[in-house]
């Protein structure tokens, strides 16, 4: 119900800025300022096409050239500067990564902690022989689910960060953004957005199968007997919250989602579902204030919570599996393969050449999409 943010790349470049930027404690030396990447100053104009005035279309002349020069690749669904700068980014944070890995440090030091997550994350034989007993605690849990107030508080937790049909965040006020607020949106979807689920055209039915055979798998390879009947369950009740779920423009209208309401007026959306609980569990038991987002939603899917107790509890088993950071290979890939069909369903609305990836689960490119996961791929020796 509650999200959050798993630790990533990012986070152990912040750990590896200051163990790089430490002198014995001290300051960091002045570096010298260097030359802009792009261009003379900052800004690319070969880029622009001058056989386009810019008083016919400032776009095109000042983009023209960039755009007849440059082609979305075959993994993302956008590309331009900002993707650019990002790639860039994650090498050098990979670089930064990899050299604290090797060279190690004090213990205590931040180089230290780095190079134990990164080469712990990187230690498939360690991975694999453990199996799944790390996730047993979590997974017991779960099993324990009795009531929904369980689920709820289970599921609100930070560090359990499951997706639920409600889900609660924290954001800048959008009314006063001199300040910070909690929110509330609609979630509980493994497929990109709803029409993944409503349409019936074109490549959907086939990735809704293969969306369907990826959760049988992982349930079957963390010890279920009826992965396959609960995997057609779960995808029948994302269907449900999917129906209820707004259309993309719907939510692309600021004033529609901005919905400040008070703590009362959130409980008289749905009387019967564990808003308190849900709070308290995720350490906002003190909010007053907070902002719901698809308004007219967000009470039937509250609703579809409580009316599906069972399927929701095994939902919540199968998210458990997919967000742990590392598994063994066989669920790894398997979770690689969930990411992967997510990441070409997102880019089969825009572009055809996903129509051509769509059966092409390989574990090679499915590694590739897991891109993301401290580019597992490692360049130590």
């Amino acid at each position: 119900m509650f999200t959050r943010r798993a630790v990533t790349t990012s986070s152990l470049a912040l750990l590896a800025g200051c163990a790089t930027g430490a002198n014995g404690g001290g300051s960091a030396a002045p570096t010298a300022t260097g030359r802009a990447a792009i261009g003379a100053f900052g800004i690319d104009l070969a880029s622009r096409d001058m056989n386009v005035k810019p008083g016919d279309d400032f776009f095109q002349h000042m983009n023209g050239t960039w755009f007849a020069n440059n082609q979305i690749p075959d993994d993302r669904t956008t590309w331009g500067t900002n993707a650019i700068l990002q790639e860039k980014a994650e090498r050098d944070v990979r670089v930064i990564i990899e050299e604290a890995a090797l060279a190690g440090g004090a213990p205590g030091s931040n180089a230290q902690k780095i190079a134990d997550y990164y080469n712990a994350y990187l230690n498939q034989d360690a991975i694999d022989a453990r199996g799944l007993a790390p996730l047993q605690p979590v997974l017991a849990e779960i099993a324990a689910l009795r009531t929904h107030e369980q689920v709820i508080r289970l599921t609100s937790r930070p560090d359990v960060g499951i997706s639920m049909p409600v889900n609660v965040y924290i954001t800048l006020d959008e009314g006063n953004p001199d300040r910070y607020l909690t929110a509330i949106t609609h979630g509980g979807l493994g497929l990109p957005e709803r029409e993944y689920y409503r349409r019936t055209d074109g490549v959907f039915p086939e990735q809704r199968r293969q969306y369907a055979a990826t959760i049988a798998n992982i349930l079957t390879l963390a010890g279920q007997s009826d992965g396959e009947a609960t995997a057609a369950r779960i995808l029948a009740f994302e269907t449900q919250i999917a129906e209820l779920h707004w259309p993309i423009a719907d939510r692309r209208e600021r004033e529609r989602t901005y919905n400040l309401r008070s703590r009362a007026q959130v409980r008289a959306l749905a009387p019967r579902f564990p808003w308190d609980a849900g709070f308290e569990a995720a350490g906002l038991g003190n909010v007053e204030e907070i902002v719901v987002g698809e308004l007219s939603a967000i009470g039937p899917l509250a609703g579809i919570v409580l009316e599906n107790a069972g399927i929701n509890v095994a939902r919540v088993h199968h998210l458990a599996l997919r967000q742990r950071q590392r598994q063994p290979s066989a669920t790894h890939h398997r979770r690689c393969e969930l990411r992967f069909l997510r990441s070409h369903t997102q880019r089969s609305a825009a572009t055809a050449r996903a129509l051509e990836a769509r059966h092409l689960f390989s574990e090679q490119r499915s590694r590739r999409s897991c891109r993301r996961d401290l580019r597992a791929a490692p360049l130590l020796g």
